[in-house]
């Protein structure tokens, strides 16, 4: 769909620049007799449009591409929030461990034989599995009352995105309650209480909208009725979205949280295991946070165990926001560039070849400021148009880079990031303006060479 979508945009954009000769013959033929120079004018501007309309649309196409560039770099570089919620601070795994009940053991074991283990005020599991109590994995999880219980909402964009990606949540992940009822302890969040045949649903904020978790908290608050493995249990509570790990590059978009009975029983024992650990005072004393960190992945990178910290998060989604803004914001420049220099040269070029015209007009009696707003208008018209066609369809191009390109977290800021890519795209107009002047003056200085009397053989 994008591939053709860019196909259409590109051959409507091209049609648009050659149907554009029978609305400037028709401004020519509407036009009052009494403007000086009214008919040339719109000769020329309409010949130049005629002749260079393959061109326009090429310029219009790439100021089209810096307008888009540059309003989504702006917009995603000022209203990303690269603060996930601190919670904890390092995740470790052991994949050498043969049961996943002793991962945690291993972990604590080799952290107070480096003499570690007083680095660490909490450690504690975060078991996550599947449902192994069936391999038919289409139907081993179904939610059709949830899914009534939306589609009988009113019609909108969320309501039928949540249809979309619920549709796919037949295999979800399973959450140990108590584990994560340790985490919400720790983020000052109250814990889950759920009864034997209740599951809590989790979506990590990556896959929705506040929005979406507002509309499935509607429906939740009704309990409805699934069946997890052909066994009838009942959700209940509000979407829960805490981070699991530290490491963002794992999350979940559909998970159930159920009771540790139950969560043993549906993974059948096979379950992968983190542990998440929080930093003690001592680990701190009096020293920054990043500091502190430092200083333990030092420590932490002489073992062999593998870990996560938060630090380490930071630092990608940190490079996560550089690719995907600052580089868009390079490309825009050279875009702008290109097409600026490209419609700039074509009509000083374009200018100098039809001279003997000007000159014709000047010893009919034109005046160099008849001839500089004759001049004037021409740059506006075959300037503006690529301009102006550039800037309608970036509004459009905007959203659509921030629907294929950003997270759902990111998606909920989509109004305040069109906000500030409308600005940037209005400042660009400013400079194209800006640019335009330029190329008038350079018109107007090679109009004056030609005010000058020249000897006829």
């Amino acid at each position: 769909m994008m591939g053709l979508t860019l196909l259409l945009g590109i051959v409507g954009t091209m049609l648009l620049f050659y149907g554009m000769r029978a609305l400037i013959a028709l401004i020519v033929k509407k036009g009052k007799g009494n403007k000086q120079l009214h008919v040339f004018t719109f000769r020329q501007i309409q010949e130049n449009v005629i002749h260079q309309s393959n061109s326009m649309a090429i310029s219009s196409l790439l100021i089209l591409a810096a307008l888009c560039c540059f309003g989504a770099g702006v917009g995603i570089a000022g209203t990303n929030n690269l603060s996930s919620g601190h919670v904890i601070d390092y995740t470790f795994e052991d994949h050498t461990a043969e049961d996943s009940s002793q991962v945690l053991p291993n972990i604590k074991a080799v952290l107070k034989e480096n003499s570690l283990e007083n680095q660490f005020s909490e450690l504690f599991e975060m078991r996550v599995g599947r449902i192994r109590t069936t391999e038919d994995y289409d139907n081993a999880y179904s939610m059709d009352a949830v899914m009534d219980s939306l589609r009988s909402l009113p019609q909108s964009e969320d309501r039928d995105v949540l249809l979309n990606n619920l549709g796919y949540a037949t295999y979800p992940y399973l959450i140990c309650l108590s584990d994560y009822n340790r985490l919400l302890e720790l983020s000052g969040n109250p814990a889950l209480q759920l009864g034997e045949k209740e599951a809590a649903v989790y979506i990590d904020t990556e896959f929705t909208t506040v929005s979406r978790t507002a509309m499935l908290n509607q429906v939740l608050a009704g309990h409805p009725k699934v069946e997890l493995d052909g066994s009838p249990i009942h959700l209940t509570g509000e979407v829960q979205s805490v981070n699991l790990v530290t490491d963002r590059s794992i999350t979940l978009s559909f998970a159930l949280i159920l009771p540790d009975e139950a969560f043993l029983y549906y993974s059948q024992g096979m379950y992968d295991t983190y542990v998440n650990a929080v930093l003690s005072e001592q680990a701190l004393n009096g020293n920054s946070l990043i500091t502190a960190y430092l200083d333990l992945n030092e420590k932490l990178d002489e073992t062999d165990i593998e870990y996560e910290s938060y630090l380490q998060n930071m630092g990608r989604q940190l490079f996560y926001t550089i690719a995907s803004s600052y580089i868009t914001l390079y490309l825009a420049i050279v875009f702008l560039v290109v097409a600026n220099t490209i419609v700039g040269v074509q009509f000083l070029m374009s200018q100098q070849k039809t001279g003997r015209r000007y000159q014709t007009l000047i010893r009919l009696g034109a005046t160099y400021e008849t001839l500089c707003q004759s001049a004037g208008k021409q740059i506006t018209w075959f300037m503006g148009l690529p301009v102006l066609v550039a800037a309608v369809s970036s509004l459009f191009g905007v959203r659509a880079l921030f629907t294929g390109i950003l997270s759902s977290r990111t998606r909920g800021t989509v109004a305040e990031m069109m906000f500030v890519s409308a600005a940037m795209i209005l400042l660009l107009c400013v400079i194209e303006y800006i640019y335009m002047r330029v190329v008038k003056r350079s018109s107007d200085r090679y109009l004056l060479t030609l005010m000058q009397p020249q000897r006829e053989e």
